[in-house]
């Protein structure tokens, strides 16, 4: 079941941390605004720094499903990767 948005960065913060995910007020602030104006929020990083988890913490948090689209180097505009792409909790 579906829960409502953070109405605050701070909610925001205890969201993540109820999913064991440490976010400093800065990243908690971006998914906030991002989660508020319903965009996207992209992430980019070194691997394992926690892009993943934070949108598993987020969908499980919300009661939504997740949907992964894995975008490499070798991803380009003109097309959407399709190894890579998973959906799940």
């Amino acid at each position: 079941m579906a829960r409502t948005l953070p109405s605050s960065i701070d909610e925001t913060q205890k969201l993540l941390a109820a999913g064991d995910y440490v976010a400093d007020r800065s990243l908690a602030t971006s998914l906030f605004l991002a989660l508020a104006m319903r965009r996207p929020l992209f992430l980019e990083g070194e691997a394992g720094v926690g892009k993943t988890e934070i949108g598993k913490v987020i969908a499980h948090g919300l009661g939504r499903e997740l949907i992964r689209c894995s975008a490499t180097k070798a991803w380009t505009s003109r097309r959407l990767p399709t190894s890579g792409t998973t959906r799940g909790r």
